[in-house]
């Protein structure tokens, strides 16, 4: 058994998926029918989507339409831009290849990040090949 701290420089796409969805949900059911709830509320949700946008391509995205499963970080402390992403030792669940595991952190990239379009159209034919 690893101790807890092993898993301390990791993190997972697939959980930041839910999450972002999660909080996307959220907001918008807060902006069309509580449009009196606390300006912080709404501000501080739209500002972490807003981040997970912003570096969702440089955390997860590798290239070549391969997103990262889990990826390290090499120093926790440091902020995003400053930091530098990697996957290591994780064969054969390096990438979110399958065509059902990974579907809302593709989307987001799809969706929300400024991906070449040859690139959003990569995550997809990588995820192809396993259907």
């Amino acid at each position: 058994m690893s101790p807890a701290n092993d898993w301390i420089d990791r993190v997972p796409s697939l959980d930041n998926g839910q999450l972002f969805w999660a909080a996307y949900s959220v907001l918008y059911r807060i902006k069309t029918n509580y449009t009196n709830a606390p300006f912080n509320l709404t501000s501080r949700i739209q500002t972490m989507i807003d981040g997970m946008i912003k570096y969702a391509p440089k955390i997860f995205y590798e290239g070549k339409g391969k997103v990262r499963a889990v990826t390290h970080m090499n120093d926790m402390t440091k902020p995003p831009e400053q930091n530098y992403y990697f996957h290591e030792d994780c064969k054969p669940y390096c990438y979110l290849d399958d065509p059902y595991e990974g579907e809302l952190f593709a989307h987001i990239l799809y969706l929300f990040c400024d991906l070449p379009l040859d690139d959003q159209n990569m995550i997809w034919q990588v995820k192809r090949k396993l259907l």
